[in-house]
């Protein structure tokens, strides 16, 4: 029993955890942006997983829904920044002269599709 008291009290106590919070504190906006980046990664995923039968068929419309919602958060902007910037690189592959025209059209194709899927934004005023 004295140990725990030991842990709770002492000075230096849970000095890792302090460490731990201070690394997420200083990591969170990376930390946030990889969250919205498997966010978008996984919708393909899952469309696929229900072509194929490994999930439900609403599992597709469901997540559409999760993704709309996180895309028009006023609290919280980077899923719709990283679907910014996943389409600004799109767009920079797809202006090179070397690649092949068929996959420039498929490119910039998907890119105009997920664009269409996207749900309109409304404009506040402050």
């Amino acid at each position: 029993m004295s140990n725990v008291v030991q842990l709770t009290l002492g000075q230096n106590s849970l000095w890792v955890a302090r460490l731990l919070i201070s690394l997420v504190e200083f990591q969170s906006r990376n930390i946030l942006r990889a969250a919205a980046l498997a966010e978008i990664v996984l919708f393909p995923l899952i469309v696929f997983m229900a072509l194929f039968g490994y999930c439900g068929l609403m599992s597709p419309f469901v997540y559409y829904y999760f993704v709309t919602w996180r895309y028009t958060s006023r609290r919280n902007p980077y899923t719709r920044n990283t679907f910014r910037e996943l389409r600004m690189a799109a767009e920079k592959v797809a202006a090179k002269p070397a690649l092949p025209a068929l996959v420039q059209r498929g490119l910039l194709s998907a890119v105009q599709l997920v664009c269409r899927l996207a749900p309109p934004m409304e404009n506040v005023q402050q």
